[in-house]
């Protein structure tokens, strides 16, 4: 059985001060605002800038199961290799039915997740982060 890696992006404010780090590191190399004596330093700032960037957006591959979500959407990433972005206003129901969970939208579309291979405590805490979040108590 798997774990999923639930992640609330609203909660991380270390990874918004790397971003704002990583952006200013960009500028910088990117103007060269200062007369600098070797200026193969701004190209480090410049490359700092940019994996840092790499860094963060990859960080939805690192796990096979992952769920990050905020308070107007959640990203679900269980099996296929890019997540399915789905925004709280849009969720009509959910259901916990066995092995998969089964989401309908607003529109009449119904999405359905295979959670077979995840454990127990981990469907229910999904099931219930959808729930709570998306207010359908």
């Amino acid at each position: 059985m798997k774990k999923i890696h639930f992640e609330n992006l609203s909660t991380q404010k270390f990874w918004i001060i790397l971003m704002v780090l990583s952006l200013i590191c960009i500028l910088l190399g990117l103007f060269e605002p200062f007369e600098i004596e070797n200026p193969k330093v701004y190209k480090f700032f410049s490359l700092f800038g940019f994996l840092t960037q790499a860094l963060f957006y990859s960080r939805l591959f690192w796990y096979k199961y992952n769920v990050q979500w905020n308070k107007k959407g959640i990203v679900l990433r269980i099996k296929p290799y890019f997540g399915k972005s789905i925004s709280f206003e849009e969720i009509k129901s959910v259901e916990l039915i066995e092995n998969a969970m089964v989401l309908k939208k607003s529109n009449q579309q119904e999405l359905r997740f295979d959670l077979a291979e995840i454990i127990v405590t981990d469907r229910q805490k999904l099931f219930n982060l959808i729930k709570e979040c998306a207010n359908l108590d």
